[in-house]
């Protein structure tokens, strides 16, 4: 039986400055766009600029995925070569030299560390099913995570992780912050994908993904 690892307390903090930076909309109270409008004028912003637009390719903000596209950015890191430029010629020199350095560059770039104060989270399993995904069984586990914080009431988050059914030992395992069962806007329908998505890839390739829900926390 795989028993990952959930020590998500990175995923969680970010979920929390997702939750943070979230545009004000129509279903806000008065008193939640109070606060976020002077939250805004102690940071000294007089407006936000709109987010991509994932869903209008058409959209003059449309969100844009080819990295050719991007702009005059510096080239990528090579991802077998070490920061002193060696060849990485081994699994031992992957784990011990290019895969820290890598994590650290992710931690400094995009995702930041997590604060020696943050608090222990615990997860439990409250719930487990078995669907198809693509072509594959596939078992879903969601669990309920906890933080001891100075509230009374702590923190409270979902987790669900799913796993290819027949797997029978350890596997990679993506790790992104949405929905198990994908966002939807009242009234709007969601483009439909021209081939699997992205958790039909993951799983046809034996391996495994988990999605936090930022809301929950």
């Amino acid at each position: 039986m795989i028993r990952p690892r959930l020590t998500f307390c990175g995923i969680f903090f970010a979920a929390l400055a997702v939750a943070a930076a979230a545009q004000p909309s129509p279903e806000r109270t008065a008193t939640t766009e109070q606060d976020y409008r002077a939250t805004l004028a102690r940071l000294g912003i007089s407006s936000m600029r709109p987010g991509a637009d994932g869903r209008d390719r058409n959209a003059p903000n449309a969100a844009n995925y080819a990295e050719d596209k991007v702009g005059p950015v510096p080239p990528l890191p090579p991802l077998l070569r070490t920061n002193r430029g060696e060849r990485v010629t081994s699994a031992r020199q992957w784990w011990r030299v290019r895969r820290p350095e890598l994590v650290a560059s992710f931690d400094r770039e995009m995702y930041g560390r997590v604060p020696d104060s943050a608090p222990a989270v615990r997860w439990e399993e409250v719930k487990r099913d078995q669907s198809q995904k693509g072509a594959v069984r596939v078992i879903t586990r969601r669990f309920a995570g906890g933080a001891a914080t100075s509230a009374s009431d702590g923190l409270r988050m979902e987790l669900a992780v799913t796993l290819p059914a027949a797997t029978g030992g350890k596997i990679p395992l993506v790790l992104e912050l949405g929905f198990p069962e994908g966002f939807r806007v009242p009234g709007l329908a969601s483009p439909r994908p021209s081939g699997p998505d992205w958790t039909e890839q993951v799983i046809a390739r034996g391996w495994g993904y988990a999605i936090l829900v930022p809301p929950t926390v």
